[in-house]
């Protein structure tokens, strides 16, 4: 995830510690189950850490100046331990009647982080346990976890709001899972008729001189898979993937198949970074992918020949050629399948 800006924005009662009222003891702070571990990996994965509270508490005179650094001082201290450090600490200090910008749900706070940080608002999460938390970076783009807490169950949901956490470690867990599916997704392309396809296509073929294709159903993985794929993009600068929709597996392997949905075959296949793209096509063969993409060099595995395959001539028509490259031995998922019934 290092190409992308990614940071979390947390609130800090009920989310980081517990909030036994206004907190003017630095011994009365803690932190909740989760929250450094959730914090070190993240930190890790290369997200910057901020913190954005609402601490009306100064303006009531419930709590000093001097004791709220104190509370925070402590706060770090224990991150610290764990390895963590925050990379920015945004507070409110006023009372809803004071009507500033910076107290949440208003969007003051979060305009600071971005511009402290250098964050980019829409890759920028925002946690918290109160809708008044997410609701700070709504109009932002921000996306939003609500923890539980006093607002889990009452009033409108507020727009950003992506998901409802347990706890800190799920709302971790969901981060890095979103994160990791979008990144992945921008080289998945659910129709080679799409436009967001055929631009890509276009800016790519702009500065490559060759593309290389191959098509199917990649159901299971296995060294056969791998081993093919890899030497079918050593064949040119752009590798693209066709690979079959369910429907077309379905007709083409029978009423069992795909094991996997094609959300998923197409995820696994994009952790290899010699695939350049993957193209959903939905016929039963991929004439249709290839005529818009016309390929320099087209790829199939060892069990075929280049006269008895059905996209040849279309190959041919516009000046690619067409490459056998011969399996691995010993793998299929056919094999891998009867294997896992036996076992049963």
């Amino acid at each position: 995830m290092s190409d992308l800006k990614r940071a979390v924005i947390f609130d800090r009662d009920e989310t980081l510690n517990f909030d036994p009222g206004y907190i003017n003891d630095p011994d009365h702070f803690q932190l909740k189950p989760g929250v450094t571990t959730g914090l070190r990996t993240l930190q890790k994965m290369g997200y910057k850490i901020a913190v954005a509270t609402n601490q009306a508490g100064i303006a009531k005179d419930k709590i000093t100046e001097e004791q709220l650094e104190k509370v925070h001082e402590k706060m770090d201290e224990l991150l610290a331990q764990a390895g963590v450090t925050i990379d920015g600490l945004f507070i409110c200090k006023h009372k809803d009647e004071d009507e500033c910008d910076c107290r949440k749900p208003r969007n003051g706070l979060m305009i600071q982080a971005i511009r402290k940080l250098n964050l980019d608002a829409k890759t920028t999460w925002v946690v918290g346990d109160r809708h008044r938390d997410l609701l700070a970076g709504a109009d932002l783009g921000m996306r939003g976890i609500l923890l539980p807490g006093k607002d889990t169950e009452e009033g409108i949901a507020p727009p950003n709001l992506v998901f409802s956490a347990k706890d800190f470690t799920a709302a971790v867990s969901f981060i890095l899972e979103s994160d990791f599916n979008y990144l992945q997704s921008r080289k998945i392309f659910s129709s080679y008729k799409d436009t967001a396809f055929q631009l890509w296509l276009q800016e790519r073929r702009t500065n490559a001189s060759s593309v290389v294709t191959t098509n199917g159903v990649f159901d299971l993985l296995h060294p056969g898979h791998v081993q093919y794929l890899y030497q079918a993009s050593r064949l040119a600068e752009i590798f693209i993937l066709g690979l079959n929709s369910d429907r077309s597996v379905t007709a083409l392997k029978g009423p069992t198949r795909p094991v996997n949905k094609f959300d998923d075959r197409a995820l696994v296949l994009s952790g290899f970074d010699f695939i350049d793209a993957i193209v959903q096509f939905d016929e039963d063969t991929p004439e249709e992918f290839l005529q818009v993409v016309q390929p320099q060099v087209h790829v199939k595995g060892g069990d075929y020949t280049i006269d008895s395959l059905p996209e040849t001539r279309v190959v041919q028509s516009f000046g690619g050629e067409v490459i056998i490259l011969p399996f691995r031995q010993g793998y299929s998922t056919t094999s891998i399948l009867k294997r896992a019934s036996h076992d049963l």
